[in-house]
């Protein structure tokens, strides 16, 4: 299962400058679809309600080609609300929106996966990544009712069962051999995604498009 999200995400072009939006979506696409595999419906029907806002923008402009392009050219319409100079709020729906949260979406994966694979039980594991990533983008009430999903995700299984979950096996199938895979495909997954969140994220603040608004 990972060993798939691995290959999709390989094929994303990007350097240290910018990436290709389309290899981007069709990764993220797979991302969403492996979400839900795993149980993560709501997950994955945030990242796909937030593809469509990237689409729905990136399809009018069939002459652009990097998320920088498109996210430029979509400030230039005006559609963000600034003060003094000063981003206030990203116009939303909007590609820059979808992009951001699919960012911190990512984030807080990268940051579970890593403390899966450094061994925490999945109650630590989730409470560490929502601290990294989400929380300080939410209001007090969404905190709340994010601490009673990831509590109840928390309790659906041991590191053991959610490793075998992620490589796509059944638990009492789920030997040696397969903890290896599934731990190399995760391994191989991050070190992929470390650059590419380190990119978008140095694309929004360069373009001053990191929206603090609370969700």
């Amino acid at each position: 299962r990972m060993g798939g999200l691995v290959k999709s995400f390989a094929a994303v072009r990007f350097d240290e400058a910018d990436a290709d939006l389309k290899t981007l979506i069709n990764a993220l696409q797979r991302y969403a679809h492996e979400l839900k595999a795993i149980k993560a419906g709501q997950s994955a029907r945030e990242i796909r309600q937030n593809i469509a806002k990237i689409e729905s923008f990136s399809k009018s402009r069939p002459d652009l080609t990097t998320v920088k392009e498109f996210l430029e050219a979509e400030k230039a319409t005006r559609i963000h609300t600034y003060h003094n100079g000063q981003l206030e709020r990203l116009g939303d729906p909007s590609c820059a929106t979808g992009l951001l949260w699919i960012r911190r979406s990512l984030e807080f994966q990268y940051h579970f996966f890593q403390q899966l694979l450094d061994g925490a039980d999945t109650s630590t594991a989730t409470k560490t990544a929502y601290s990294k990533s989400l929380c300080n983008h939410h209001s007090w009430i969404l905190r709340k009712a994010y601490d009673i999903a990831l509590s109840v995700a928390a309790r659906w299984g041991t590191n053991r069962s959610w490793m075998a979950e992620l490589g796509g096996f059944k638990l009492q199938d789920f030997n040696e051999s397969a903890e290896k895979a599934t731990r190399r495909d995760l391994e191989s997954l991050l070190i992929i995604w470390k650059p590419l969140l380190r990119l978008m994220s140095g694309i929004f603040e360069q373009l001053e498009l990191e929206d603090q608004t609370l969700a």
